[in-house]
């Protein structure tokens, strides 16, 4: 199946060509980041890319000062289609969802380097394209699923009670304890576009900053911090109720690659509740990797 990737254009530097596979890819000035950028106005981690379906999901981290824009348009969060090209800092990032694939839009860009003119692909990689990969899609397509892969077990809730006791009955220590939840609520969630289980324990700490609030008397902050972890709460469940529908239909188009991708996601924002909907998503992303693998074996020419 094709696998999506991102094209980094930077000024006077040699593109870069980086899969998005996985469960996301973080861009940033720092030497962790999978695309790194070099950039004064580039955050350590300023965006995370996350392949979906229907385009690249794209999350500019809080508290950066520059957002990618695609046409002109700033993007904080939300789908951007493939093809598109986002800008940031000067760099150009162009988002490819694998059906030329990366080594031919390598070749594409060495040919067309050093002519001053924009980089073309050659007509014989053109011919490439038009004959090998309908004959790839062919031979995958033809050899169907061995049997069909359902979720049958009730998702879990998320999120615990929001509405809780302060666990410090001393006035002095429940002050501190809601002013350490707040704090590490506010840096969990400027974390949550890099790792989905950082937004759902913010949720958390603002639950218990606004119990210990309420405990000491200060019921205009406690109710900042209850209104917060509700809106964070619901984002949080909107996506993953969104992540199950895809699954869903990914399933039932018999579309391995992505119902793949979704479980993966599913089985992220699961990971602290332990039990029967996350060994069933652990059995099922198993099971569609042995598939993709099967169909990719199947798909190899013959040597």
């Amino acid at each position: 199946m094709p696998t999506p990737y991102v094209e980094v254009i930077v000024p006077d530097q040699s593109p870069q060509f980086v899969e998005l596979a996985g469960t996301h890819v973080v861009v940033g000035s720092a030497i962790t980041c999978q695309v790194v950028i070099e950039r004064a106005d580039v955050a350590r981690e300023h965006l995370l890319l996350q392949p979906r379906p229907d385009g690249c999901f794209v999350a500019t981290a809080r508290g950066v000062q520059l957002a990618p824009t695609v046409k002109g348009a700033p993007v904080e969060r939300g789908i951007v289609p493939w093809g598109s090209e986002l800008l940031l800092a000067g760099a150009r990032l162009v988002l490819h969802d694998g059906a030329v694939s990366m080594d031919l839009r390598k070749a594409g860009r060495a040919a067309g380097s050093g002519t001053g003119e924009k980089p073309q692909i050659s007509p014989v990689v053109l011919v490439a394209i038009a004959v090998v990969i309908p004959l790839l899609g062919w031979m995958i397509l033809r050899k169907p699923v061995e049997e069909s892969v359902r979720l049958d077990v009730a998702a879990p809730a998320l999120f615990d009670d929001l509405n809780r006791a302060c666990p410090q009955s001393d006035s002095a220590q429940a002050r501190g304890l809601a002013d350490e939840s707040l704090r590490q609520a506010i840096a969990k969630a400027e974390r949550m576009p890099f790792h989905i289980q950082d937004g759902i324990e913010a949720v958390g700490a603002y639950a218990t900053a606004a119990a210990c609030y309420r405990a000491v008397g200060d019921t205009d902050r406690a109710q900042q911090q209850m209104v917060a972890a509700g809106v964070l709460s619901t984002t949080i469940n909107d996506e993953f109720y969104n992540h199950r529908f895809r699954l869903d239909r990914a399933l039932e188009q018999d579309n391995v690659d992505d119902a793949l991708t979704e479980a993966r996601l599913l089985g992220y924002m699961v990971a602290h509740r332990t039990g029967p909907y996350l060994s069933m998503l652990t059995a099922l992303e198993r099971r569609l990797a042995l598939q993709l693998e099967q169909r990719t074996e199947g798909a190899a020419p013959a040597r």
